[in-house]
C-alpha cells in the first residue's frame, strides 16, 4: 500500500459525500491564501465549512468510519479547528478513547498540550488513528504526532501504535507530502479536485 492513498469506502458514498459537499459556499476558495504550515497555497479548500451542517457532518462521519473499518483502532487522536469536530463524532459513535492536542498550552486549568484521554488506563486500546480535515503537506499530521508522542514520554505512558491518519480531503500532490516514519500511512476519502 503506498504511503498515500484513497480510502476504501463503497463509491456510492463516495459520490453522495461529494454531491453534499460541492454546493457548499465557500468549500473551495479559488484564490491564494496562506496554509496552515506558512506556504502560500493557489487556493483554499475549508472542510470546516461543512461542519455547520448536520447532514454534511453526518456524511463526513460515515466516510471517515467506513475508512478506519479493518484497522483495529480504538484510540482518536485529533488537532486545531479541522480535526476536532470530525474526530468527536466519529469516537462517540465507535466509542472510541479521544484525545485532542494543542499547538500551544494554554494559559489555565491543567497544564500540558494534551486533552482527554492519556492512556492512564494499562489494558487501553493502544492502537491510534490521527484525524484532519486535509491534507496538503503532512505538516499538520506530523506536529500532532510529535507532540502527541512528546507528551506522552513526558508523561511516563507507553508510546501507541500509529495504526493511519484519515483526512477527509486530500489537497497536496503526493510528492509533496511528507509523513514522519512512524506513521505508516494516510488515507483520503476525496481530493481536492473532486470538489471543484
Amino acid at each position: 500500500m503506498d504511503r498515500v492513498s484513497k480510502a476504501q469506502i463503497p463509491e456510492c458514498q463516495r459520490r453522495q459525500l461529494i454531491a453534499c459537499l460541492r454546493p457548499l459556499e465557500g468549500i473551495v476558495i479559488r484564490e491564494s491564501t496562506k496554509g496552515a504550515s506558512g506556504g502560500t497555497l493557489p487556493d483554499y479548500v475549508d472542510v470546516k465549512r461543512a461542519y455547520g451542517f448536520p447532514a454534511e457532518r453526518r456524511l463526513i462521519a460515515d466516510a471517515l468510519q467506513a475508512a478506519l473499518e479493518g484497522e483495529n483502532v480504538g484510540w482518536l487522536v485529533a488537532a486545531g479547528h479541522g480535526g476536532i469536530s470530525p474526530a468527536s463524532i466519529l469516537a462517540d459513535r465507535a466509542g472510541m478513547r479521544l484525545t485532542l492536542v494543542r499547538s500551544e498550552p494554554k494559559g489555565h486549568g491543567r497544564p500540558g498540550l494534551l486533552d482527554g484521554y492519556e492512556q492512564d488506563d494499562p489494558d487501553g486500546l493502544n492502537r491510534v488513528a490521527y484525524v484532519d480535515d486535509v491534507l496538503t503537506s503532512g505538516g499538520s499530521i506530523n506536529e500532532m504526532n510529535r507532540t502527541l508522542l512528546r507528551e506522552m514520554k513526558a508523561l511516563g505512558r507507553p508510546m501507541p501504535d500509529i495504526a493511519c491518519a484519515i483526512v477527509v480531503v486530500k489537497r497536496g500532490n503526493d510528492a509533496d507530502i511528507r509523513l514522519d516514519c512512524n506513521i505508516p500511512c494516510a488515507k483520503y476519502i476525496l481530493t481536492r479536485d473532486e470538489l471543484l
